[in-house]
């Protein structure tokens, strides 16, 4: 066992008081900072004024770029099977930031395999697509309503114009051939609206007694088209959920993937058997009436996302833009840790949804020196460290826990110009960026390192290749299903080890006993103060498995 407390107390020091060594290249544009804390991988971005999508590794070296006939709208991202999907712009009825209506699908060579038209007079995609493990594709999509319609979904009289609503809606299609797809499911906000204007109307009711629906007239003094103005969507697979960032109502929400088509348009099925309607909402309470404006945690922000790994596993974390904040113009980016009771989202009755507190945040020094009104987001990197793109000024960071810049990089392209090194950066927009690890299965297995996109760069920089534990390695099917926790640990062991677990505090101390189980599920109550522990999980020969940092409600 001495081996195991050498490795906690290596865990605990490097949690509490680990800096690395960095290397700041002094650069203008391109790469400005490289460390050792980074996570080693290569960074997808698509300039927002650009035709071109590049791929760079943690050096600011050109891995790939795509190049396509139209401007993105807005995101783009490597799928598994080895290509890129990208959404394009497009004319169409349907004018508005974020305005796209293509989506492509491109070989690593660039070559176009799969393209289509996701438009026509009554819908069209805008701001987001995410690539889904089954190879089809989940698509954000504006929905035309009359001012008819509109007055028949219960919108204000007041407030509707001859150019009627655009409400949002979710389309996951699958490709077909090189230009045609199927709509396999989809989900409609209209379905999901309440409102307290029109009392003959089946969607009338108590604002606050229904949670789970979104209020049509709310905010109440914007009669604009683009009404709701979602700009983000990301899946989870092991939920089989789907989160979706709505900037006009400051509120992110979480929706039912499980259901059928049939099921999304109702209130009950899928699941967690609430149909389509809202499983979970955070970031503003007076939009469902449960608080007030003092209560808002989000000011018009972009990129909500799923953390996939380790501690953050299953929560939120957002690009918080901070236009409309009240203590001044200034960015941040927070993690949210929703409470899951393994088949929904727990809410009192007459409250709003917690958590009171973000699990993470993070802001400039002094504050605003990180601003972007518009655009942005933020990732969860599998080693814990944030990726950010600070969208406005097509700035890239990374940050550890410890809220340190572990790697920047300056955007240096801007339209078709690329800056030269020691220009000014050229400040031009990306709407989001993606880090992909080594071992993404999508890359090929030899990759070669171009020179950066910048010109005239000159400095040194080395990746620091990372190490495998043989032993955590080995035991893949061992996960902790709940982080933070209330009461019960869980912990699932598919490949049913022999396990032991242990926790202890920052300090070192053992604070529960050693438990023991290989069985598939495993559950322990704990009985330990509210704060941050470590657990450690070996197999019966005292071989490391998995090191957790846990939090305790």
């Amino acid at each position: 066992m001495k081996a195991i407390y050498n490795l906690l107390f290596l865990s605990i020091f490097f949690l509490v008081d680990h800096v690395s060594a960095s290397a700041q290249t002094g650069n203008s544009v391109g790469l400005i900072l490289n460390t050792e804390d980074a996570y080693n991988g290569y960074t997808l971005f698509t300039p927002t004024n650009s035709v071109h999508t590049y791929l760079i590794d943690n050096c600011g070296s050109l891995i790939n770029q795509w190049e396509s006939e139209q401007g993105p709208a807005l995101s783009a991202h490597l799928t598994t099977k080895g290509t890129m999907i990208r959404s394009g712009r497009i004319a169409n009825n349907f004018q508005a930031g974020g305005s796209g209506g293509l989506v492509q699908e491109l070989d690593w060579d660039g070559n176009v395999i799969w393209e289509s038209a996701v438009s026509t007079n009554l819908y069209h995609q805008h701001h987001d697509i995410k690539p889904m493990p089954n190879g089809n594709i989940l698509v954000l999509a504006w929905e035309f309503n009359s001012s008819i319609d509109a007055a028949l979904l219960g919108r204000d009289p007041a407030l509707i114009t001859d150019d009627g609503i655009w409400t949002e809606m979710i389309l996951e299609i699958m490709p077909v051939g090189t230009s045609e797809f199927l709509v396999v499911w989809e989900w409609h906000l209209r379905d999901h609206l309440i409102q307290d204007i029109d009392a003959s109307l089946s969607n009338y009711g108590v604002i606050s007694d229904h949670p789970e629906l979104i209020d049509l007239n709310y905010p109440h003094d914007i009669s604009r088209v683009d009404l709701f103005h979602a700009n983000a969507i990301d899946y989870n697979e092991e939920r089989d959920q789907i989160v979706i960032n709505f900037r006009n109502y400051d509120e992110f929400y979480i929706i039912d993937h499980s259901t059928t088509t049939e099921e999304a348009a109702g209130h009950s099925g899928g699941k967690a058997e609430m149909g389509g309607d809202i499983l979970y909402r955070y970031g503003n309470p007076l939009a469902y009436q449960r608080g007030t404006d003092a209560d808002r945690k989000f000011f018009q922000q972009h990129g909500a996302n799923w953390g996939e790994d380790g501690i953050y596993k299953n929560n939120i974390i957002v690009f918080n833009n901070g236009t409309t904040r009240p203590q001044g113009q200034f960015s941040s980016v927070e993690i949210v840790t929703p409470t899951w009771n393994g088949t929904n989202y727990d809410i009192n009755q007459n409250e709003a949804y917690g958590p009171e507190d973000f699990s993470f945040a993070y802001v400039g020094t002094p504050v605003s020196s990180f601003f972007s009104p518009r655009i942005a987001n933020a990732t969860i990197l599998p080693n814990e460290n944030i990726l950010v793109c600070n969208g406005q000024s097509g700035q890239f960071f990374e940050v550890n826990p410890q809220k340190q810049i572990v790697w920047e990089y300056i955007n240096p392209v801007f339209g078709n110009g690329i800056a030269e090194q020691g220009d000014e950066s050229p400040l031009s927009d990306v709407f989001s960026i993606e880090r992909y690890g080594t071992n993404f299965p999508g890359l090929p297995v030899e990759l070669e390192s171009g020179p950066p996109i910048e010109l005239n760069s000159n400095y040194d920089c080395e990746i620091t290749e990372e190490t495998v534990n043989v032993a955590e390695n080995k035991f893949t099917d061992v996960h902790l299903l709940t982080n933070p926790i209330n009461e019960v640990l869980f912990i699932e062991n598919r490949s049913l080890l022999n396990l032991k677990c242990n926790l202890f505090d920052l300090m070192g101390n053992q604070v529960i006993p050693t438990f023991t189980s290989s069985e598939y599920s495993i559950a322990k109550s704990l009985s330990v103060a509210s704060g941050y522990y470590l657990l450690l999980i070996t197999d019966d020969q005292n071989e490391v498995i998995m090191t957790y940092k846990v939090i305790k409600y």
